[in-house]
């Protein structure tokens, strides 16, 4: 009986880090700007959950916990930190290839520079909640849980990111890929 609830516990660890890994990699890499830093970062808080694996079930939300886990230990590194390096962006856009002309491709690809340029120009807090609620696709509530920051305040940085990559995009003025007023942003569908 023992040795099936430790190979549950063990098979849940390895499902989260599997599932979250990424995604806290690079909110750690956004946090140290540094890779060798954030892959210790997330290792150690995986480390840490691993040595207290039989109280998982007890954690009810485990994104958040483990978001708020790798901020906590960022910062801790981040104190020690002598100097940083600039955060280098993964491509934010996803627009599936699926049959694209190389016209299509390279409008994407311009699309996606945009984008990446308004959302590294955003202020760091502001670009912080952005990214965690449109690439990690936490909620506000966790996000304003994580930073501890209140949920209205999110909802005010994501309006301001929306904002600046509309008019963005409105720069962009192709037909394709122009956003009118009235639509809601859905680049991260």
């Amino acid at each position: 009986m023992r040795e099936t609830v430790k190979t549950n516990q063990e098979m849940v660890f390895m499902e989260y880090f599997h599932e979250y890994y990424p995604g806290l990699f690079r909110f750690a890499l956004y946090l140290l700007k540094r890779k060798d830093l954030a892959e210790d970062c997330v290792s150690d808080v995986f480390l840490s959950l691993w040595i207290i694996k039989d109280k998982l079930p007890e954690i009810q939300k485990i994104k958040p916990y483990l978001f708020t886990s790798v901020k906590n230990k960022a910062l801790m590194i981040k104190k020690r930190m002598d100097r940083q390096e600039t955060l280098d962006f993964n491509t934010i856009v996803e627009i599936p290839d699926v049959v694209l002309s190389p016209l299509d491709r390279l409008m994407k690809k311009e699309l996606q520079m945009v984008i990446e340029d308004v959302i590294i120009r955003l202020p760091e807090r502001c670009r912080m909640i952005f990214l965690l609620a449109k690439e990690e696709k936490l909620k506000y509530k966790e996000i304003s849980n994580i930073l501890s920051v209140s949920v209205k305040t999110i909802d005010s940085q994501i309006s301001i990111a929306n904002k600046r990559i509309k008019r963005a995009l409105t720069k962009f003025n192709s037909p394709k890929f122009s956003v009118k007023s009235k639509d809601k942003l859905k680049i991260f569908a």
